[in-house]
């Protein structure tokens, strides 16, 4: 991969790997800012559904402009592959935290659960839902805020039809996301109780049940 794409973002180090695509750390030389940047595996990015979708997420989330959701600038292509450039949040992902501290304190779990209903409600407010909600997806801004990224299957309705958009965090191992029923419209926040219950108590919990894994 080149080093610097387009002409403008210089890569300067791997952040982390995907299910399909893999983020960088980059630096945005025309506005002289650092930013993340995902781009999807050659492998993915010749399956044309895939590429469409990744290419439809990050249009979609470019809707988002709120202080609790990461913020998506631009799109391109390198070598043939799509990428997405977003808000660099350097205070890493509440799954980090919980991992190498322990449970958050209680105090800061009720802020940080409120900052994401926020942005959750504001995404549902555009008619897209999150659904992939978890603590690697919940990051912290360098003033400790928090927000929420990499949106799952998200729904993003059109006046004629629903439009899917799938989240390349995770494996993509079917070559055709399915089509899956219409959720409500409260499925983000309610799910959001899943980060916050690991965050006070630092362990994962099935869904059916409150054995943690």
């Amino acid at each position: 991969m080149e080093r610097v794409l387009q002409g403008r973002y210089k890569i300067e180090e791997p952040l982390g790997v995907g299910g399909s695509s893999q983020v960088y750390l980059a630096r945005d030389q025309a506005l002289n800012r650092d930013v993340a940047l995902k781009v999807l595996d050659p492998e993915a990015a010749a399956d044309g559904n895939l590429r469409r979708m990744f290419v439809k997420e990050a249009r979609a989330l470019a809707q988002l402009s709120h202080p609790n959701i990461v913020a998506v600038y631009d799109v391109g292509e390198v070598d043939d592959s799509p990428f997405i450039v977003m808000e660099y949040l350097p205070g890493g992902s509440m799954k980090q935290r919980i991992e190498q501290a322990g449970p958050l304190k209680t105090g800061d779990a009720v802020r940080i659960a409120i900052e994401v209903a926020n942005g959750l409600a504001f995404a549902h407010s555009k008619g897209i839902i999150h659904a992939d909600l978890k603590p690697a997806n919940i990051l912290f801004d360098a003033n400790d805020a928090a927000k929420i990224c990499d949106f799952g299957i998200a729904r993003n309705p059109s006046p004629t039809s629903t439009v899917w958009v799938s989240s390349f965090t995770k494996a993509s191992s079917a070559n055709r996301p399915s089509r899956a029923p219409t959720p409500p419209s409260f499925s983000g926040i309610t799910s959001s109780g899943s980060p916050s219950r690991r965050a006070i108590s630092g362990r994962r919990f099935l869904a059916s049940s409150t054995r943690s894994f």
